[in-house]
């Protein structure tokens, strides 16, 4: 009789364990969350990650910056579709960085010298890919 139970017992639990979700995706983590910015910001310092799929929309940021000397790394990469447009503006809205992206991986660097960064924005047309966007104080 109590080898009937240990078996009834086994085979209640055995499908829940098989069951359990493996893989455990981090809270922040871009990878789980699909066309949701992760961003992490503070003064003369902004983030962000991306994980899009077909996003078509604009997104603007107001960034905190008391610094002229900024440097804009920007990194694409798992480009499958779609384009990208960033554009950095001062307070007055003149354009402090202005680039469009298409085709391929990208990985570039830029200085910004001529104001101080006040918003980011980030124009998706139909974008498939990863999007990390560091601005910071040189």
């Amino acid at each position: 009789m109590k080898f009937k139970n240990l078996y009834s017992l086994v085979f209640l639990i055995f499908p829940l364990i098989i069951s359990c979700r493996e893989e455990i995706i981090e809270p922040n983590n871009p990878a789980g969350n699909v066309n949701q910015p992760i961003r992490f910001e503070k003064e003369n310092y902004f983030n962000i990650d991306l994980n899009a799929y077909k996003l078509s929309t604009e997104i603007l940021f107001d960034l905190y910056f008391t610094s002229q000397n900024n440097q804009i790394l920007i990194k694409v990469s798992d480009l499958i579709s779609g384009k990208l447009g960033v554009r950095v503006l001062a307070s007055d809205d003149k354009y402090l960085y202005s680039a469009s992206f298409i085709i391929g991986d990208i990985n570039t660097v830029s200085r910004m010298y001529l104001g101080i960064p006040a918003k980011m924005k980030l124009n998706f047309d139909n974008f498939t890919g990863k999007l990390k966007i560091i601005i910071g104080k040189i």
